[in-house]
């Protein structure tokens, strides 16, 4: 019994099936493809890729599990020395006498200070 050696035409994926199968936007698999960490051929103006470049782009973004530490609560100890001076609060008047000059303000003039 001879073996193929040729991949099944299940084994090419649209962008859309690979979406469906990493359960992604379809759009991300776009991004991934121009950004070269997805390999994917164009055939026309679509792009079809591979089912085992799809494994492979699984298989590099996989993560170690970082080591089991155990934890415990750790009260901070006390500094020597003064502490520092707490920040004052700001008056009524002078939130307030802010805010009007921000209302003052035109629309053009509100999104270039970035107050929006």
């Amino acid at each position: 019994m001879a073996t193929d050696s040729k991949p099944a035409w299940s084994d090419i994926l649209t962008v859309d099936q690979v979406a469906a199968y990493l359960q992604l936007n379809r759009l991300t698999i776009y991004r991934y493809i121009r950004r070269g960490q997805l390999r994917a051929a164009k055939v026309g103006k679509a792009y079809r890729v591979r089912k085992a470049d799809v494994d492979v782009f699984l298989d590099s973004l996989q993560i170690r599990p970082a080591a089991r530490r155990s934890v415990r609560a750790v009260r901070p100890e006390a500094a020597p020395g003064p502490r520092p001076a707490p920040v004052p609060a700001v008056s009524r008047s002078d939130s307030a006498d802010l805010r009007d000059r921000e209302l003052s303000l035109g629309p053009l003039e509100w999104a270039t200070r970035g107050l929006h």
